[in-house]
């Protein structure tokens, strides 16, 4: 009866060794993931984002910052940003969805103001003169806008920005494009414009172009005279306006 008994433990044995050997490889891994903390060295990881919860429950951002979820997008809650959902036309027949953080609205000035507000205090605001310029250029107006532009520049020299906006654009067409001569030429008689008071204001790849466009020395000295007028306006508005002018006669 012993024996039988020693030979029942003894084949039980070896079958559970040969359960042991069998088992698939990576078994063993399993195991040791169920291996008590205590047992085995933590490794410390640093905080993530987290998937967007279910409950919409806050989490933390890996250098501490709060998050809060955002047309199903996880952000920041101290961003400076407005998040916004676009629809991207691919081209191929389907869209797709893009998303942007713009930077806050901020009111544009005189953003109150009527157009016939903007020109009395254009007189002697160069903030007023520039918008009321912009939009007289929305309004295709293009004669009446560059004056304004040139009174902005006039009455604060040290800003040139309301000439450059304006040739990006009047003077921005290339190509074959109908028109595309003359803006050119308005190109070049704005940036010399606008380098008298800025020299930063390259203008001679616009040379190169007035060579492409087959401007001969005649007409680009034409468009010199021009250059000079603008300047002679511009001096009248601060001798008008300031009593006197830092601008040189035009020659």
């Amino acid at each position: 009866m012993n024996k039988q008994i020693a030979g029942l433990v003894a084949l039980a044995a070896l079958l559970v060794l040969a359960a042991v050997l069998l088992l698939p490889r990576g078994s063993n891994d399993e195991l040791m993931s169920l291996t008590p903390e205590s047992e085995t060295q933590s490794t410390e990881l640093p905080l993530a984002v987290e998937e967007d919860p279910q409950d919409g429950s806050e989490v933390v951002d890996g250098d501490g910052s709060e998050t809060e979820v955002v047309m199903g997008l996880r952000v920041r809650k101290d961003r400076n940003c407005t998040v916004r959902q676009h629809m991207v036309d691919l081209g191929n027949g389907l869209v797709t969805d893009a998303y942007s953080c713009d930077p806050p609205d901020v009111e544009k000035p005189f953003a109150g103001h009527s157009d016939a507000d903007l020109w009395v205090l254009s007189y002697s605001d160069a903030t007023a003169a520039e918008e009321l310029g912009k939009r007289l250029l929305y309004q295709r107006k293009e004669g009446a806008a560059n004056e304004l532009m040139l009174r902005a520049v006039a009455l604060q020299p040290d800003n040139v920005r309301p000439l450059l906006y304006l040739m990006s654009q009047t003077g921005s067409l290339r190509g074959d494009a109908p028109g595309a001569r003359a803006a050119v030429g308005k190109a070049y008689i704005i940036s010399r414009t606008a380098s008298h008071f800025d020299p930063s204001v390259n203008t001679d790849w616009l040379l190169e172009d007035l060579v492409q466009y087959r401007f001969e020395s005649d007409d680009i000295e034409r468009l010199d005279r021009i250059v000079d007028g603008n300047l002679e306006r511009m001096r009248k508005v601060q001798i008008d306006v300031f009593g006197e002018s830092r601008i040189e006669e035009a020659l």
